[in-house]
């Protein structure tokens, strides 16, 4: 008779892991100007609504106390949130994202772990990623972010920027170069390429302690706009675009 309570427990425990909730919230998008979003862990999707209403899709795996929940606008300010107090015996929470909100927005973006992917927005952009791709692409008109674990990829920025990352590729593509400013890269292990137009006058400043070092265009010093990239293992490349 031993065995079978044992059975019984196993399939409770079971089921208190797999226990998903989907949430689904919509907000007036014409006074929305900023995203706040930090989450524990889980994939999050960001691209632009169509028509006149944000909205947010959440996807929760967690029990209740141990995975709280925010999703509300403050001001200006769509404000997300996942909290997580750790509890024996109980799984973390993981939370997926599905957001779509206006093109002309500065997001704020914080995630354990997980996919962070931005399609299509207008403005500045901040990230933190723990461990997971980060894939962005849209009109970035300043860009900060660190990723200790994964690969980083920016298409379409037009402002000053700065990415440190510590295992993984970097790949930055300019629409435009501003006027003045830079962009600053440093990278523990991985590759870093940056992208820029064809007769760009930029100054350069490349180290790599392992790796190899290759640029398309001739270092300019007077140039107001530098790119300045440390490697300690990994090529650093910069190429043109026409």
């Amino acid at each position: 008779m031993f065995p079978q309570p044992i059975i019984i427990h196993s399939l409770i425990l079971l089921a208190t892991l797999a226990e998903t909730e989907i949430i689904r919230k919509v907000f007036d998008s014409s006074d929305i100007h900023n995203l706040n979003l930090k989450n524990t862990g889980g994939k999050i999707n960001i691209t632009v609504a169509q028509g006149s209403e944000s909205s947010v899709e959440v996807q929760k795996q967690g029990r209740g106390e141990n995975c709280v929940l925010k999703i509300e606008k403050i001001n200006k300010t769509l404000v997300l949130a996942t909290e997580s107090p750790f509890a024996y015996f109980q799984p973390r929470c993981n939370v997926d994202f599905n957001i779509k909100i206006p093109r002309d927005i500065a997001l704020n973006i914080n995630n354990g772990s997980g996919l962070i992917s931005i399609n299509g927005t207008r403005g500045s952009i901040k990230f933190f990623s723990g461990s997971g791709q980060v894939r962005i692409a849209g009109d970035i008109t300043d860009l900060k972010g660190s990723s200790p674990n994964g690969a980083v990829s920016v298409v379409g920025l037009s402002g000053n920027g700065q990415l440190k990352v510590g295992k993984g590729d970097i790949s930055i593509t300019y629409s435009a170069l501003p006027s003045r400013g830079g962009l600053n890269i440093r990278t523990e292990a991985g590759n870093a390429t940056v992208f820029v137009p064809a007769g760009a006058r930029i100054n350069t400043k490349l180290k790599v302690g392992r790796g190899k070092l290759k640029s398309e265009l001739a270092d300019n010093n007077d140039a107001p706009f530098t790119i300045a990239a440390k490697s300690g293992r990994g090529n650093l490349s910069i190429k043109k675009i026409f």
